[in-house]
């Protein structure tokens, strides 16, 4: 896609990635403001935002341990879906997963939501399990995982 990039967040867009947030996940818990930063702090490289002429139209945050990683979300606003930013966005956060010598990835997502699992699916990834109340409000989610080779 013409004009798009990727690049690492500047804590100074929180903001527009809350409202971003709010929209993707109607009704839904989001994440604290205070908890981005911290994750954000700790691998500057695992939280993402997509531009198209500026302006930030999606993002994802992923953070790291000594040998796995794992995507805790990734949004990108209504009228840019459907677009492959997602996938763009998911990309480049495997690769930076890559450079630091992860193996393995995990995401958790919910058991409804075919579409987001028909998206990662089309990235490689597995469903490995059902996790009861993952959720605050009791929602399920699956894990699902992905080996980096």
């Amino acid at each position: 896609m013409e004009n798009l990039s990727i690049e690492k967040f500047d804590p100074l867009n929180l903001n527009e990635i809350l409202e971003i947030e709010r929209n993707a996940f109607e009704k839904k818990e989001t994440f604290p403001k205070e908890y981005l930063l911290e994750v954000f702090k700790k691998w500057p490289e695992g939280f993402l935002v997509a531009k198209i002429n500026k302006e930030i139209v999606g993002y994802t945050i992923g953070e790291k341990n000594e040998t796995s990683g794992l995507i805790i979300s990734i949004a990108v606003k209504k009228e840019w879906r459907r677009k492959g930013i997602g996938r763009k966005l998911i990309e480049k956060l495997l690769e930076n997963f890559k450079k630091e010598g992860i193996k393995m990835i995990f995401l958790h997502v919910r058991e409804e939501n075919k579409e987001a699992i028909n998206f990662y699916q089309a990235l490689g990834f597995k469903i490995i399990e059902l996790v009861d109340n993952y959720y605050s409000n009791g929602e399920n989610a699956y894990l699902m995982e992905r080996a980096l080779g």
